[in-house]
């Protein structure tokens, strides 16, 4: 499987913003999963439950051709523009929908993004489109002194339409606005990625994944290693340009710190197979070690490299089990010893007593060998 192939489900329970609703989950709902013992049906146009056959011959029936569908999209895109300022017809259908009735909220975003859209349509003249925008579109206009301010701070660069803010968000149809001159698509600055699918990998050093929505409304999943990486805005624009082809425009700061709470707070944690993590894979090392390793009969042999076992401890030189552990394990001998610790108990720089010196060595709580149980079978009658 390739590591970028989407599986599904990405969670193992929904959870709750916070408005306390239930978050929508990202699955595939399979009907009729389970040999007809599953809840999941389709509905006829009563609502009725439909069994398989029923289903098939529904959609067998209510097939149509990619031209159909095509021309259904654009009837459907089109009902939903009705009404809408004309201005807007090659540009944002965001603003388009915002143009249906004058805004009495978020007339700064509108305002802002208008100026984006405008700069590229209408080139030198964009502040007279700008001035007429402030009368035609908001329920209460700007007075000339703000709405010059405005026009004197925007006549520096700036950056693409901000997407993912009130009012525009609510209303975006990015597939449109993509393809359309005047959409995101033609913004010299792409502002900061809508990210979603947030995971965390709890790895010893855990791992991020999330998916970056792109103006098209296609996705792309990005993959930060570590902690450090994740927590650096640059070092994850980085990221996402190697993936995307897009080098997005960087939150200030202190958004950057409340997007890291934000998508913590809703993300989804996921816990690698059990025996698969470090720590499980030392306690296996150490079996194999202090058990089915050479044993030393006498504490001197612990310096060739064996295992002394006695009043129920294991005492063993550190550099011995690393080279138990051979070339194949390509992680730091200080976080190998960490883990040994932390999750084996295993105690170092423990005195030991060797042919009257004392020796610093690895303690460790004795191992039980694995035994299988024996249970005789108990045979009612002869097999012969």
């Amino acid at each position: 499987m390739k590591p970028t192939t989407e599986i599904f489900p990405k969670q193992k329970e929904l959870k709750e913003d916070e408005k306390g609703d239930t978050k929508p989950g990202n699955f595939i709902n399979l009907p009729y999963y389970n040999n007809g013992q599953s809840v999941r049906y389709a509905l006829d146009k009563n609502n009725s439950k439909l069994d398989l056959a029923s289903f098939i011959k529904v959609a067998e029936a209510s097939r149509i051709s990619k031209q159909d569908l095509e021309k259904l999209v654009e009837e459907t895109h089109a009902n939903i523009l009705k009404g809408a300022d004309p201005e807007f017809d090659d540009g944002p259908p965001c603003l388009a929908l915002c143009s249906k009735t004058k805004l009495d909220d978020g007339r700064d975003r509108f305002m802002y993004n208008y100026m984006v859209f405008a700069k590229k349509k209408y080139k030198d003249k964009w502040p007279d489109q700008v001035s007429k925008a402030n009368y035609n579109y908001l329920e209460d206009p700007w007075d000339k002194t703000k709405l010059d301010s405005k026009i004197a701070a925007w006549r520096k660069d700036t950056a693409g339409h901000t997407c993912y803010e009130e009012p525009i968000k609510d209303k975006c149809m990015r597939g449109v606005c993509y393809s359309r001159p005047f959409g995101v698509s033609s913004d010299g600055i792409s502002v900061f990625p809508d990210i979603t699918d947030f995971q965390i990998i709890k790895y010893v050093e855990p791992e991020y994944r999330f998916q970056v929505v792109m103006p098209s409304d296609d996705k792309v999943e990005v993959i930060v290693a570590n902690t450090k990486l994740m927590t650096t805005q640059k070092e994850v624009l980085n990221l996402i340009w190697e993936q995307t082809g897009v080098y997005f425009e960087p939150l200030k700061p202190k958004d950057y710190r409340a997007k890291l709470n934000e998508w913590r707070n809703g993300c989804e944690t996921i816990y690698p197979p059990k025996g698969t993590q470090i720590a499980d894979r030392l306690h296996d090392e150490l079996y194999q070690y202090c058990i089915n390793g050479p044993q030393a009969k006498q504490r001197g042999q612990i310096k060739n490299g064996a295992c002394y076992t006695n009043d129920g401890n294991h005492y063993f030189k550190f550099t011995s089990f690393i080279q138990h552990l051979g070339s194949g394990w390509k992680i730091p001998e200080e976080r190998i010893a960490r883990q040994l610790e932390k999750d084996c108990k295993v105690e170092f720089n423990h005195s030991l007593n060797v042919d009257g010196k004392t020796i610093k060595v690895c303690r460790l709580p004795q191992l039980h060998m694995d035994q299988i149980e024996y249970q005789p079978v108990e045979r009612k009658e002869s097999n012969y």
